[in-house]
C-alpha cells in the first residue's frame, strides 16, 4: 500500500484510481 500511495502522488486521476484498484502494474 506504501508503494501505492507514493505513486498515486505523481500520477493522474485515472492512474490513480487504477492503483487504488490495484491493477497498476508499476
Amino acid at each position: 500500500d506504501l508503494s501505492s500511495n507514493e505513486l498515486t502522488g505523481q500520477v493522474p486521476s485515472s492512474l490513480q484510481e487504477r492503483a487504488k484498484s490495484g491493477r497498476l502494474s508499476l
